[in-house]
């Protein structure tokens, strides 16, 4: 389906869709276009292949040295823009370059686009740089149109970006993820956060460009939504006889509907570019491509812009990702469900009249058949003759832009396939790139990009090869939150917060200061001073401090009825649990039952004894007193000695007899 057939709803998802409405008349439309897209020996249009850097830039978490290839690049052609431009106050031509094709073995021409260009940014090129190996690919990337000098940093540790640990506070918000920044002699962990989708904008993440001189760092920054940044040519293979021939020129005239971003789109981080077409093949998951939802998924290697503005569009249909899933999986699966390769292949498929997948076929049109769609989105004119002189004229600057990057940055032959790594920070005067867009405060209201989020707090907690707290500026102060997947990312709060207050602490440390029930923790300190008391393990330690407490209150008043005793005995086994509540249940286990035992019997019998003692012994035995005393004063004249007095009793017993 040709985006031009349908009025821009904002997402991609919504074409899908609808495209099987349009997409057969559309393809059967193509044969009649056949005279407006000439196929000269020589030229061959492509129908799936890399897209332009400067149109979508991947973002990787730990970004790679670029692909290396035996051959040489040739020479750039002589492209020149179309003679339609399209309509726009930030609207300029990006030439394209040599691109390479694994399966032909050869380079291919990724065709120049026009661009509705970032605000604030300025694009540099990417370069094929020669080494001992080869050939290698430095990417480019849209920089800092501001920037006077550019940093080349020693390598970033591996990512700790892991995704979100927390739900969105809002349905309208994406995920951002963090990312390590270079401050002073080291680098410093910025989290992940969440932050409101726009409407018409994507934010593309803060990462790190490779290049042989080192890395270099590309803040985060936003950029138009896929449908409104411009016009996507396809890619051509040219027979080398062909493009270098005298007065070769050639001009772009096949383009590539911007729904293949929500169709056939495919990642390759290796080669650090987004492909379209047919890469279905289950040999291309070898060579490093990712379908779109496979690379959302794995969190650990790299972030999808646009794919993640694809969900956040289509997060009220909970069946929109595992359509898109179960979509790959089909065309992985039927080789006959995949889209034509080449032009030719398309036309030929438009011509059978038993072509069951219309909407395979339909992303690919000429330029002359697109520009007269008066339904699109997109608006175009000639191309004034000053216009297209500016133009060339910039293609000349960024060639020289592009040499001078080489020059500085790329690795000489003799110093292998690899730069040396880089130990220190090394910065260097940047020309500004010729091609720049304009600041966002020159734009109109309606043109102007939303304002950049506030720059996030480092994480001083997160180390290189550690895991942070990646919860973003939501988080709450307790660690319930724990990643999904059993990361030990809430490990390292533990530590390194014990000031918050109601975290979880499974290790049983006694001396949080904010556990439940913090009034019996002085009690536990002071029980290992009076341990060695006692025999038995514990049991001295809760005595002596309860006997003096329940004693005076509940055995004084109650003294009198021994059976009574027995029930401060049922009151310590329930004070005691109210002192263990935040204790682990191993302390709760063994303390009771000394407090059960008969033990506390011996030490509460001796000392009632002295107090009850005192007061019964004049009144029950008064008599064993006055026995001695009385003695004498009964017998004063008795012959008997105290020894025979005894005698003297059965005498007198006697005597009365």
């Amino acid at each position: 389906m040709n985006l031009k057939q349908i009025p821009m709803w904002g997402t991609l998802g919504a074409w899908a869709l609808c495209g099987s409405l349009t997409t057969l008349q559309e393809a059967r439309a193509i044969p009649a276009e056949e005279d407006q897209q000439p196929q000269q020996e020589g030229a061959e249009t492509l129908t799936r292949g890399p897209v332009h850097e400067a149109f979508a830039e991947t973002v990787s978490y730990n970004p790679v040295a670029g692909i290396i290839v035996k051959k040489e690049p040739p020479a750039n052609i002589e492209e020149v823009p179309p003679d339609q431009q399209l309509v726009g106050n930030n609207v300029s031509w990006i030439p394209g370059y040599w691109g390479w094709e694994d399966e032909g073995s050869d380079f291919i021409w990724i065709s120049g686009i026009w661009r509705n260009l970032p605000p604030g940014r300025q694009w540099v090129p990417g370069y094929w740089n020669p080494i001992d190996a080869g050939y290698q690919w430095v990417s480019g990337y849209w920089s800092d149109a501001q920037t006077e000098e550019v940093a080349y940093l020693p390598e970033p540790p591996a990512s700790l970006e892991n995704g979100p640990s927390v739900e969105a506070s809002s349905s309208d918000q994406v995920w951002t993820p963090g990312s390590w920044v270079y401050q002073e002699d080291r680098y410093a962990w910025s989290p992940g956060y969440w932050q409101a989708a726009q409407p018409d904008w994507t934010w593309m993440p803060a990462h790190y460009s490779w290049t042989p001189h080192g890395y270099v760092f590309v803040p985060g920054y936003w950029d138009y939504d896929v449908p409104r940044r411009g016009v996507l040519f396809a890619p051509v293979r040219f027979a080398p006889d062909y493009y270098s021939r005298p007065g070769f020129v050639y001009s772009p005239v096949t383009v590539i509907s911007l729904v293949v971003f929500a169709e056939h789109l495919f990642l390759r981080p290796n080669y650090c570019h987004y492909y379209y077409g047919d890469y279905y093949a289950p040999r291309y998951r070898d060579s490093g491509f990712y379908a779109p939802y496979a690379y959302y998924s794995d969190r650990r290697r790299g972030f999808d812009p646009i794919f993640a503005k694809e969900i956040w569009q289509n997060r009220k249909d909970r069946n929109w990702l595992r359509q898109r899933e179960a979509d790959f999986l089909f065309r992985r699966d039927n080789e006959n469900a995949r889209p034509p390769r080449t032009w030719g292949a398309l036309q030929a498929l438009a011509r059978n009249p038993d072509a069951k997948d219309a909407r395979a076929m339909a992303f690919v049109k000429p330029f002359s058949q697109y520009t007269k769609d008066a339904k699109g989105p997109q608006r175009f004119k000639p191309l004034a003759a000053p216009d297209k002189e500016r133009f060339l004229a910039q293609k000349q600057e960024m060639v020289k832009f592009a040499a001078d990057r080489r020059k500085l940055e790329g690795v000489t032959k003799g110093a292998g396939a690899e730069a040396p790594k880089r130990t220190t920070v090394e910065k260097t005067k940047f020309e500004r790139s010729p091609i720049f867009g304009r600041a966002a405060d020159k734009l109109a209201k309606g043109e102007a990009p939303p304002k950049l989020p506030p720059m996030r707090k480092i994480d001083p907690k997160a180390m290189p090869g550690g895991v942070p707290d990646t919860r973003g500026p939501d988080r709450k102060g307790d660690d319930t939150a724990m990643d999904e997947r059993g990361k030990p990312g809430p490990k390292t709060d533990l530590p390194n917060d014990p000031r918050e207050g109601k975290g979880i602490r499974p290790k049983g440390n006694d001396q949080q200061p904010k556990e439940p029930g913090n009034e019996t923790i002085p009690r536990r300190k002071a029980t290992p001073n009076e341990a060695p008391q006692g025999v038995p393990d514990r049991t001295p330690r809760v005595d002596p401090e309860k006997t003096p407490k329940v004693e005076p209150k509940k055995v004084m008043p109650r003294e009198e009825p021994e059976k009574k005793q027995v029930e401060p005995r049922k009151v310590v086994p329930q004070d005691t649990p109210r002192r263990e509540v935040p204790e682990p249940e191993r302390k709760i286990v063994p303390k009771p039952e000394p407090k059960v035992m008969p033990k506390p019997e011996p030490k509460v019998v001796p000392r009632p004894e002295p107090k009850v003692m005192p007061t019964p012994q004049p009144k029950v035995q008064p008599q064993p007193k006055q026995v001695v005393p009385k003695g004498p004063a009964v017998n004063p004249a008795g012959d008997g000695v105290p020894q025979r007095r005894g005698n003297d009793r059965r005498k007198d017993k006697d005597k009365d007899n």
